[in-house]
């Protein structure tokens, strides 16, 4: 099943806001639909809500189909306690219980002491997602993850290769999620 825009929107417009009213951690608490279930090893975040795929139906009509494959194979989510334990690597604020990232949906089971470079991404802003997520998708999702099924890896790497045209970029990525 798709998430619904609106669960989407709603969810990440209380990421935007919090950060629009200076909070150093924002969480995910609103309402939305997931297509993945939560992630145990990550423990509850501040609020228990679970993680919610990027993907929605709507990227068709604007991105490319190599865009759509990565964030459907990205989850936003909110750190647990044990995602507060790992910490990021190359990091300069520690990470807050119930702050909002983005992760591998194939990484996601996985302990974050365990995950490999670039599965998570701590975005300090809204308009940091889209850099965030093709950092993950070259580096992790092309690279590094062990968990991702060969056969959706190697569609990555035939689309990105692929003269695909450019499809939304940072402001579609940024408004998407308001």
């Amino acid at each position: 099943p798709q998430n619904s825009l609106t669960g989407q929107m709603n969810l990440l417009n209380q990421f935007s806001s919090a950060q629009a009213q200076g909070a150093t951690a924002p969480s995910l608490q609103g309402g939305a639909s997931t297509a993945s279930a939560p992630s145990a090893s990550s423990g509850p975040g501040l609020t228990g809500r679970p993680p919610v795929v990027l993907y929605m139906s709507c990227d068709d009509d604007t991105l490319s189909e190599y865009q759509c494959l990565v964030r459907k194979n990205i989850e936003l989510f909110e750190a647990g306690v044990r995602d507060v334990e790992a910490n990021a690597q190359g990091r300069n604020k520690p990470i807050v219980l119930g702050q909002a990232g983005i992760r591998c949906r194939h990484c996601a089971v996985i302990d974050p002491k365990q995950r490999s470079r670039g599965a998570t991404y701590y975005p300090s802003k809204l308009e940091g997602l889209y850099q965030a997520a093709q950092n993950q998708a070259k580096q992790h999702l092309l690279v590094n993850c062990k968990y991702i099924p060969s056969s959706v890896r190697e569609r990555l790497l035939r689309l990105k290769e692929g003269k695909t045209p450019p499809g939304g970029g940072k402001k579609y990525w940024a408004d998407g999620v308001r």
